[in-house]
């Protein structure tokens, strides 16, 4: 996967020009890298005089910089292993960019606009990332379709963090944050230009995506109406030990045992809860008391505080009206189900599947 090694294509420091040949591109990389604070190129090609009425889609990217920007950059990257998609994970001095490969295909812009967004959609389905504010949500919603995108050019260095741009192998992504920094800001002249690409298989084609309906969307679906299981009103005091008995063991889980309530595990806990009818105030109020004993060696000090302040996930759970509690067999293929309750082997579904 070389997808910025075609040309003409857009170069921005930041703002852009076009280069025509890739000795243009070098003569101009060589110039500027280290002499501008960050270096950009686009994301695709375009004509020789910059402009872009079509489009050669062959790659589809993700920008993270929020404050969780690693734990999302992780679970994509999870996901596309599992399903031996090509893809490279890059660095960006700060966050983190993953770039999954496509069959190329050229389409008009407009076209090639709604394919695009089509496929960031289904790459990230069954996960918990979605769009919005850059700095607010895992994905950063500017890029969504956004096919004049630039992103950080790979090997580029960041003048003012003093940090290079670099693509990521396997063992620097399990080694965690603190060594991609430090690798980023000594990175040896050799390895600030070696590319690393996960995956044999190109899983996205954009022939599979209908431009006008897109088959995954998360502005599309909306839970529906569902039963109470416990006839609670709004402002009714919740009984702890109640609400414990009547969860399933993999909820159970993510609520009172610290090892299994991870990240991933409370949102679980809180979209189920959702689903069971309870007000965002109610859950919080249940999971406080549990979440507050959990201690974190980070700057959070308790999984409350990173649940509250850092991940805001009660907040992006009620805000997101796509998400639906997944089944058995998909939270034991994420290692999140023992198969210890009487629910397993895929009988218990969202009540949105009802």
């Amino acid at each position: 996967m070389k997808w910025w090694t075609t040309f003409p294509r857009k170069i921005a420091y930041p703002w852009k020009m076009v280069c025509r040949s890739s000795e243009e591109f070098q003569n101009l990389f060589n110039k500027m890298n280290g002499n501008v604070n960050k270096l950009y190129i686009g994301m695709y090609s375009c004509d020789l005089n910059g402009k872009m009425d079509n489009v050669t889609l062959d790659v589809v990217g993700f920008d993270m910089d929020w404050e969780n920007c690693f734990d999302s950059m992780k679970e994509l990257h999870e996901k596309m292993i599992k399903n031996d998609w090509k893809h490279q994970v890059l660095f960006s001095s700060g966050g983190f960019w993953v770039y999954i490969g496509c069959k190329p295909r050229e389409y008009d812009k407009q076209t090639a606009k709604g394919k695009l967004m089509a496929m960031q959609d289904a790459a990230i389905k069954d996960t918990t990332l979605f769009f919005g504010k850059f700095n607010e949500a895992p994905l950063d919603k500017s890029i969504y379709g956004d096919v004049e995108r630039i992103t950080r050019m790979p090997g580029s260095r960041d003048k003012k963090r003093g940090r290079d741009v670099i693509f990521l192998k396997e063992a620097d992504i399990q080694a965690g944050m603190d060594h991609i920094i430090a690798l980023s800001e000594s990175c040896p002249s050799g390895r600030k230009f070696e590319i690393t690409t996960f995956g044999d298989k190109i899983g996205l084609d954009p022939e599979d995506y209908d431009y006008e309906k897109p088959i995954f969307t998360h502005t599309q679906y909306e839970i529906p109406d569902v039963e109470l299981e416990l006839d609670l009103p709004k402002d009714a005091v919740l009984n702890s030990k109640r609400m414990l008995e009547m969860l399933p063991h993999c909820v159970r889980q993510w609520v009172e045992d610290p090892e299994k309530a991870t990240w991933k595990g409370r949102a679980y806990a809180t979209l189920y809860l959702k689903e069971r009818g309870f007000t965002k105030s109610q859950i919080e109020e249940f999971l406080k008391p549990f979440y507050e004993k959990m201690i974190r060696t980070d700057q959070w000090g308790n999984n409350w505080e990173h649940y509250k302040n850092a991940a805001q996930c009660s907040d992006n759970i009620f805000r997101r009206k796509d998400l639906k509690f997944p089944n058995c067999q998909t939270l034991s293929d994420e290692g999140l189900c023992d198969g210890k309750c009487s629910q397993y082997k895929g009988r218990y579904k969202s009540p949105a599947y009802r």
